[in-house]
């Protein structure tokens, strides 16, 4: 039995919870002051202790708070029922600063990790946008904590009183025991498992060598690569099932939270050229084994293995995996393995060079590597992305691909990479990922490409589908709740998108162009405060540079009549004065503030001569995805608009499949809302 498994969902036990407390005294459910907190206090079934700094529930677990995350709660929790202002948590916990604001997100992400709480579908803490955060769950006073034996004698806990509660508490404890298998066993595991789903979890490596620990992690991720290639499965991505890498959670916890039916783990015992697997097959349902084996095998024979692994897993699921019995090893060369994932350890890292000196070493030893050569362009076009020598990086990316598909043309993402040849536009780029979508829908990194294009494109709703689809099999990953970000603020779901910004403030946005597009994103939504701490902290993870500027920045830019004239003077002056280096252009991000506050037309006369450059990955297609994002203020309506997109390439691609979802053709031109 689960410490974390929540009681609220046990149907038998918890109307039993409810009956206790009330039949023993325990609460009094009255609106208390936080000054007047008791010692202890209940929410649902966590038992509440500000001065310890713990919170325990029913069943056993105890968590230990921050003292600011404590704070917080008993916050919310003297005003239980009712909003409370972002501006007053922060006076209460820290005396107004303003500039904690960022620490108050984090904070209430800490918050909602101890209480086992989501934000999409809260049972405790509910966002209200633009307001503040609102405590759902009621809370209820322990009395005998609280007073003295007369007291007690008051409200009825004499000794009967407190045998009958000591008796009712044990018979809590002991239906609980006794449901909690059967209660699972016949619930769903989440409203959104499907049939026939699977998270491979990251095998544990038991070798004596702890540098071997990518051995273990590439075997995994080869399995789920393998799994992927059925359309009858559906399949979670590394990103999420490596979230939960090192920690010792239930399996049914992580099946809920992953969102699928069965689990599949294991170990890696590697010494020299022999390895030693063992693998099994979990329903998550209520931890029941559906299929297990061990393999002791030498090195060359990892690729017959993994192969088995898949089909058995398929077999017991009644599933197939298409190419996986008959597949041929994609390299003999155990040099040549070894060196690969190592590559793709730093490719998950984001360590770009690392990764390609390792994928280029795994060529050299075995020239015929095309995987290595499909890892080895998406390393480049990555990184094009952030901050390399983007014509170079593109150059290799191309490369790369080239040389994968001339060996093995059924790897999908080099074709794809090779589709979006340069020269020949964005039409094609689509193209290129709507035909990758069509080839392996549920490959993460074909969808956020597709995601990415149809925000381009200047398609939302689409992009918006895609990231629906990319953030159910990555549902823990940066990237896929970004992506999901950013399509429904730009479709103008504004409240969902702030819910899903809460998830990746939980998982941890470091410093990025995302980052600086949420602040902006912010600013368009007048929340100056939080758009501040976003840009400071971005600030501050590169080297620690100076940000004293953005208030008052942002305060100046604010005044529609003088505001334009000043970022004209300012900008230049601050984009000079910041390192050059790391993963942000400055020059260009400090462009996009004159549409953040809504000086279109200074916006366009800065980026129309930025690039000429068609094809993929060029500074206007940068500012045309996230452009679409500030229709309100003008972007798309704005006659200057339509020439970027003409000039880029966009106009042929509305030709070809339909106007954008903002968009009608009116005679030989377009007309943009």
């Amino acid at each position: 039995m689960s410490a974390h498994f929540p009681i609220e969902n046990l149907g038998i036990v918890s109307p039993l919870w409810i009956w206790l407390v009330e039949r023993c005294s325990l609460k009094y459910c009255v609106p208390m002051e936080s000054s007047k907190l008791p010692k202890q206090f209940l929410l649902g079934t966590w038992v509440i202790e500000p001065i310890s700094g713990t919170i325990t529930k029913a069943g056993g677990e105890t968590q230990h708070l921050e003292p600011k995350v404590m704070e917080v709660l008993v916050c919310l929790a003297s005003r239980a029922g009712e909003v409370v202002t972002r501006e007053q948590l922060l006076h209460v916990a820290w005396d107004g600063c303003v500039t904690a604001d960022e620490q108050l997100t984090r904070v209430i992400s800490e918050l909602r990790r101890a209480l086992h709480d989501c934000p999409g579908s809260p049972n405790f803490i509910e966002t209200v946008p633009k307001r503040g955060y609102r405590l759902i769950q009621q809370v209820c006073a322990v009395a005998y904590n609280n007073v003295d034996s007369a007291a007690n004698t008051s409200l009825g806990f004499g000794g009967r009183n407190m045998r009958l509660l000591g008796i009712a508490v044990l018979l809590l404890a002991i239906i609980y025991v006794a449901f909690d298998r059967y209660e699972l066993s016949r619930a769903p595991v989440s409203t959104i498992v499907g049939e026939k789903s699977i998270a491979v979890l990251p095998f544990s490596n038991l070798s004596e060598d702890a540098g071997a620990e990518y051995f273990a992690d590439g075997f995994s991720e080869d399995v789920i690569s393998l799994l992927g290639a059925s359309a009858d499965l559906k399949v979670i991505g590394r990103t999420s099932s490596f979230a939960f890498k090192g920690k010792n959670e239930d399996l049914r916890v992580i099946g809920q939270q992953l969102g699928v039916t069965s689990l599949l783990e294991g170990s890696v015992r590697k010494s020299g050229d022999t390895v030693r697997i063992v693998a099994q097959l979990i329903d998550a349902s209520d931890g029941a084994h559906i299929w297990a084996n061990s393999y002791d095998l030498n090195l060359n024979e990892i690729f017959e293995v993994q192969n088995d692994i898949a089909s058995s897993v398929a077999e017991a699921l009644g599933i197939q995996v298409t190419s996986v019995s008959d597949r041929d090893p994609p390299t003999t060369n155990s040099g040549a393995y070894s060196a690969f994932l190592k590559g793709r350890v730093a490719v998950n890292r984001l360590e770009w060079s690392d990764a390609a000196e390792w994928l280029e070493k795994a060529i050299q030893l075995d020239p015929q590597y095309a995987k290595a050569y499909e890892l080895l362009a998406y390393c480049y076009w990555y990184a094009a992305f952030n901050g390399f020598d983007a014509d170079r990086a593109r150059g290799k990316a191309y490369e790369a691909a080239s040389s994968a598909i001339a060996i093995n043309p059924d790897l999908i993402f080099a074709q794809r990479l090779y589709r979006s040849i340069p020269g020949q536009g964005p039409s094609d780029d689509l193209e290129a990922s709507e035909w990758a979508y069509s080839q392996r829908p549920g490959n993460p990194m074909v969808l956020d490409s597709l995601v990415y294009m149809y925000s381009v494109a200047g398609y939302p709703e689409e992009a918006l589908r895609v990231a629906r689809e990319y953030a159910e099999i990555e549902p823990l990953s940066l990237d896929a709740n970004l992506d999901l970000f950013g399509a429904l603020y730009s479709a103008g779901h504004v409240e969902e998108a702030m819910q899903v910004l809460e998830i990746v403030d939980q998982i941890g946005l470091g410093p990025s162009n995302w980052q600086w597009h949420i602040a902006g994103v912010m600013l368009n939504e007048g929340d100056d405060e939080l758009a501040i701490a976003y840009f400071e902290s971005l600030l501050h993870n590169f080297d620690d540079m100076d940000s004293t500027w953005v208030r008052e920045l942002v305060s100046a830019a604010r005044d529609p009549d003088t505001g334009q004239a000043y970022l004209d003077q300012r900008i230049p002056e601050i984009a000079e004065s910041l390192s050059k280096e790391g993963s942000f252009d400055w020059q260009t991000g400090f462009v996009a503030w004159y549409l953040y506050f809504g000086f279109v037309d200074r916006f366009f006369e800065h980026i129309l001569p930025v690039s000429t450059e068609i094809g993929a990955w060029t500074d206007l297609e940068e500012h045309l995805w996230s452009g679409h994002a500030f229709r309100q203020v003008g972007f798309t309506a704005s006659p200057e608009y339509i020439r970027l997109a003409t000039d880029h390439g966009i106009v042929e691609i509305w030709k070809k499949r339909g106007p954008p979802d903002f968009c009608r053709e009116s005679g030989e031109t377009w007309v943009c809302e």
